[in-house]
């Protein structure tokens, strides 16, 4: 690499990261590669920055920094994975690819110039150029453009396939063995809310509304059918168990009758063994026990396997062997301390594979992991106390829904 070049570009990744550091995770994890072939500057989906010395050398470290950070929101913003949702195609050709690098420009700049340390050299695209209102999507833009074609040999417009997933021939010449491969897409994503984490420590006001709203969405997790969590990792904790093979003496093997004076050993498949603690204490109403019924009733009847139920307040009251429905008498009703009910289950003979723990959170825990798996299943909106050791599902109160109605396993 040119030295002179390459030093004035650290120095505007370095410009970057001082003024704006909550993106330092995403400045630092960019693969610096010189390159005349690239116009000025681009980036690609495997996150490596290219740069032309020559173009380079004619801007500032301000103005180096400030498309490096618009480079990086291409890559935070997911800009690439998302043209390929839009199923980018029609009678304009190749030209609907730059109409979405665009798009996508109008996106990010009206965020970054919000800032009045950001200085993009050239004809940058913004919203208002094309009397569009600040704050939309990428995709609002683009059907807005696909309406009316502008014309577009005058507007500058940054980036690699970052932006759109298409590979330019300045990308990767020479390929991963001189390169690297670049960011997985596992690595993205943990770069992408560690950014979102440091705005969000911020505060409100401190940054763009429109990288605000990017960083929440970044940390929310997506809408997951809680009944399809519990199924999910039920079936998870259990699979190391069904699928394995073991030998046992309990029965002849099928070799023996060739044999004379040698027993062989037979093979069988052992059955995960679940134990279901439920919370029966005062604090869980008719609904949350109508619920944890069913739960309890749709795991059997889908994993196939035998529960064994502890009713459990302040003590442990029974516990109940279930195999293809569960009786609706739970006894209890005074307060609350799952520790004792999973203490018991550990007891247990055959000892549990895992643990599904069905309350309203208002109890207490075991200060360490009993030494199997445990799911709980924390129903209603109360504080959730649940331990780091144990997975938890959550049932939000506006889903507490009558018994009756709640059929989701049973069919």
């Amino acid at each position: 690499m040119s030295e002179e070049p390459l030093e004035k570009i650290r120095l505007g990744r370095t410009w970057a990261h001082w003024n704006f550091p909550y993106l330092a995770p995403a400045l630092h994890s960019l693969t610096l590669i010189e390159s005349e072939k690239v116009p000025t500057m681009g980036v690609d989906s495997k996150w490596r920055c290219y740069w032309n010395p020559t173009k380079v050398q004619g801007w500032t470290v301000k103005q180096i920094g400030s498309v490096l950070i618009h480079e990086v929101w291409h890559c935070l913003r997911d800009h690439a994975e998302r043209a390929k949702g839009m199923n980018l195609s029609g009678p304009l050709g190749a030209l609907v690819w730059l109409i979405w690098n665009i798009a996508t420009d109008a996106e990010i700049n009206d965020d970054m110039i919000a800032d009045a340390e950001i200085e993009l050299p050239g004809d940058f695209v913004l919203p208002k150029k094309f009397k569009f209102p600040d704050g939309q999507t990428a995709e609002w833009y683009y059907n807005k453009l696909m309406e009316n074609p502008p014309k577009v040999r005058t507007i500058t417009v940054y980036g690699g396939s970052c932006s759109d997933g298409q590979s330019r021939e300045w990308e990767a010449a020479g390929g991963d063995e001189e390169y690297g491969p670049g960011l997985s897409r596992s690595e993205v994503q943990l770069i992408a809310r560690e950014v979102a984490n440091q705005i969000q420590a911020k505060g409100a006001g401190s940054v763009p509304e429109g990288i605000s709203r990017w960083a929440t969405e970044i940390l929310t997790p997506p809408k997951v059918p809680w009944q399809s969590e519990i199924l999910t990792m039920a079936r998870s904790a259990c699979a190391h168990v069904s699928g394995c093979w073991d030998y046992t003496y309990r029965r002849p093997s099928r070799r023996q009758s060739v044999s004379e004076g040698v027993v062989y050993a037979s093979m069988h498949r052992p059955i995960p063994e679940i134990a279901a603690v439920v919370d029966t204490s005062g604090s869980m109403s008719d609904e949350a026990i109508g619920i944890a019924v069913n739960e309890l009733g749709g795991l059997l009847k889908q994993l196939g396997f035998p529960l064994r139920v502890l009713s459990v307040d302040a003590a442990v009251h029974h516990v109940r062997k279930a195999f293809g429905r569960i009786d609706r008498q739970l006894f209890g009703g005074g307060g609350t301390d799952m520790t004792l009910g999973i203490e018991e289950a550990m007891k247990l003979r055959p000892k549990p594979d895992l643990i599904i723990v069905l309350t309203d959170g208002i109890t207490g825990w075991p200060d360490q992991r009993p030494g199997v798996p445990v799911l709980v299943v924390k129903i209603g909106d109360a504080p959730d106390t649940t331990p780091a050791w144990a997975r938890c599902v959550c049932v939000p109160d506006e889903e507490l829904i009558p018994e009756e109605a709640h059929q989701w396993m049973r069919t």
